[in-house]
């Protein structure tokens, strides 16, 4: 497990054999997270090697906060060739994602099982994000 003294306990990383991070979110993600969000997901990508897992299991609720993190987040996974995906978006999210036409950007997986096997393997077949 790694930790971050200037995360929120929202918020935890669980580094993965096969190079995969996850990064769990729990609670509500808004506005006076945004810094400890980009901070813990920067810290995701220094540390993955295959790909990023937001695990969202238990979001309880989220604003365009978290859709930015998550961007900036994409953005620096793209730049190290990672594959970043979400798991078990909550219905909010799901709609977020949605309305701002990021879906293709942020796949998402009914599962953590399947969106782990996603970003470890991303050719293989078998998984379909959300949506599509």
């Amino acid at each position: 497990m790694i930790h971050n003294a200037q995360a929120p306990p929202a918020t935890e990383l669980a580094p993965r054999p096969d190079g995969v991070i996850v990064c769990r979110v729990h609670g509500e993600i808004h506005i006076d997270a945004s810094g400890c969000m980009q901070d813990v997901f920067a810290q995701a990508a220094q540390h993955a090697t295959a790909g990023i897992v937001i695990d969202c299991q238990a979001l309880a609720f989220c604003d365009s906060t978290l859709l930015n993190a998550l961007l900036c987040l994409r953005r620096t996974a793209h730049e190290h060739h990672l594959r970043l995906v979400l798991a078990a978006p909550p219905c909010q999210l799901q709609r977020l994602l949605d309305l701002t036409g990021t879906t293709e950007l942020l796949p998402a997986y009914a599962s953590l099982a399947a969106a782990i096997g996603h970003a470890a393997h991303p050719g293989e077949p078998g998984t379909r994000p959300l949506g599509q």
